[in-house]
């Protein structure tokens, strides 16, 4: 989904919420308004963690097997587990496209002196991929499951994690 896509939405969604007569009342919807932005914001960038994680987890079984120079580069960095690498670039990629779009379009926030957020940002996403590794790890060596589908599940309680942490922590007013 395109910038002006998520704008068009967030415009959408706010006309209606004004001059909604339920926004006064008890309805979910509009009192959960930044929630449902943020999932969808997650959702999007859960599909490019996804994306980002299964085609490098591709490259580097090809690259290996067919023992190219790049398999072998790839082999000697490498200081954890073929996936772990593959999660770290899903996890980094999709964190820094969530911080630009929450900070745009989710958490309305006034304050635009990134210096002061980015470090919160990075505490709070750094925990969510301590979090991510670990729960990668535990699934695949522990309980034998694919490493295709484990990333959806941690990315399901990566973005709980995440919402909690940048609304209270990053971009707490």
């Amino acid at each position: 989904m395109s910038k002006d896509k998520l704008v068009q939405i967030k415009k959408l969604l706010q006309k209606v919420k004004q001059g909604c007569p339920a926004r006064e009342g008890n309805s979910f919807f509009f009192k959960n308004i930044k929630l449902i932005l943020y999932l969808i914001v997650g959702g999007i960038t859960a599909i490019i963690n996804w994306g980002i994680m299964a085609g490098h987890q591709f490259l580097m079984t090809r690259f290996q097997a067919q023992d190219f120079v790049i398999g072998k580069l790839l082999e000697f960095v490498m200081i954890a587990r073929p996936y772990h690498l593959s999660a770290f670039w899903g996890y980094t990629i999709s964190a820094l496209v969530n911080y630009y779009w929450n900070d745009k379009y989710v958490f309305d926030n006034v304050e635009t002196n990134h210096k002061k957020r980015i470090p919160k940002f990075f505490l709070v996403s750094l925990t969510g991929l301590f979090f991510n590794l670990s729960l990668t790890t535990v699934f695949i060596e522990k309980f034998g499951v694919s490493p295709y589908f484990v990333t959806p599940i941690v990315i399901i309680l990566g973005l709980i994690w995440n919402y909690i942490g940048h609304k209270l922590i990053t971009f707490s007013k």
